[in-house]
């Protein structure tokens, strides 16, 4: 049986992890003891109660020390990974008592992650010094699932298909460019087709990607020569600076980075490439606590706003949150006010 089998057959708690990894550190129940403000037979005591669910011996006691056995070691590495992750959340957590604020995680596609996040990341940090920021790289649809686990906060990519808790918003569009060795025969031209790479060493995205199968709709079947595969643009332009081929890039990696030896120019047809912020959805995030109120849902659409609009006037709510236009509100009937007799207060006599 595994070490994290038999934590799982133990039911260790917390008391007894602590005061295992606090002797594991120092050596010594007498040390451990101090540190953890009690005393050393009542360490003793957690030892060897640990020792007896756990099924093995921890530590071969000798005079005024303990050694470690192999178990013990094989635990507090187990251990060691748990209270990282604790470490985290008390950074974090002494993060938001000091300034209200946590730690941001942002995933980017690698033409994004080696182009404008650098600049991204500086000028957020810039007005928001307290915070910390993580950023990740993988592809696009590896971070879409991302965002819909809650992995990560706000992801930048080139390309994303249709993803359930996921909203996406295009931040920026523009065609692909062509890339070519600057002593190459066509960097001199203004404009390519796909005619003019005719027999050229194309340096290609992964096969089975989105921005693939958008390039490779444009070539006939012998328009060019697939040469090399690399699945990042700032890999290709390197690819291309140094003679081994041409290709089409995001036009953002091949300007922001500005590869030696390498010419960008446009190419015609248009290929659709930039940048797609993408984050959590709102709706879907809440759905289990806002499933019974569907009138508190902001409207994301045009048409869910008008079934909105639909459903409210055609609901009649007795609070005025709810209620339909001025013009179809129910008439107010207000009773009449009942002002208390008047009484004569003047003496006769006067």
């Amino acid at each position: 049986m595994g070490i994290r089998q038999c934590l799982y057959h133990a039911g260790m708690n917390f008391k007894q992890i602590e005061t295992f990894r606090t002797v594991m550190l120092t050596g010594s129940m007498t040390v451990a003891a101090k540190q953890l403000h009690t005393s050393q037979p009542n360490v003793s005591r957690v030892i060897g109660k640990l020792e007896a669910e756990l099924g093995f011996e921890l530590f071969d006691r000798l005079p005024g020390r303990v050694v470690a056995t192999k178990g013990a070691e094989a635990l507090f590495r187990e251990v060691e990974r748990a209270f990282v992750g604790l470490d985290s959340l008390s950074d974090s957590a002494r993060a938001i008592r000091n300034a209200g604020v946590g730690t941001l995680r942002v995933a980017a596609a690698a033409s994004i992650s080696l182009s404008v996040l650098p600049l991204a990341v500086r000028r957020f940090s810039e007005k928001y010094p307290q915070v910390r920021i993580v950023c990740d790289t993988s592809e696009s649809y590896v971070i879409a699932n991302w965002i819909a686990t809650q992995h990560c906060d706000i992801g930048f990519v080139s390309n994303i298909s249709d993803k359930p808790g996921v909203v996406a918003s295009v931040i920026h569009t523009e065609s692909a460019v062509c890339v070519v060795p600057a002593r190459h025969r066509l960097a001199k031209k203004r404009r390519l087709v796909p005619e003019d790479l005719a027999g050229e060493r194309f340096i290609s995205l992964p096969a089975g990607s989105s921005s693939r199968h958008a390039i490779d709709a444009v070539f006939g079947d012998g328009d060019r020569i697939m040469a090399l595969e690399t699945p990042f643009a700032a890999t290709i332009c390197r690819m291309v600076g140094e003679g081994l081929g041409v290709s089409l890039v995001n036009p953002i990696v091949s300007r922001t980075m500005k590869f030696p030896g390498v010419a960008a120019i446009p190419f015609k047809p248009d290929i659709p490439s930039g940048a797609i912020c993408c984050a959590r959805s709102w709706r879907h995030a809440t759905r289990t606590s806002t499933i019974s109120l569907p009138a508190c849902e902001p409207p994301s659409t045009p048409c869910d706003r008008r079934r909105l609009t639909a459903r409210r006037r055609s609901h009649r709510c007795d609070t005025p949150h709810h209620w339909p236009p001025m013009s179809r509100r129910p008439p107010v009937h207000k009773a009449p006010a009942r002002h208390p007799p008047r009484t004569n207060t003047r003496c006769r006599g006067s």
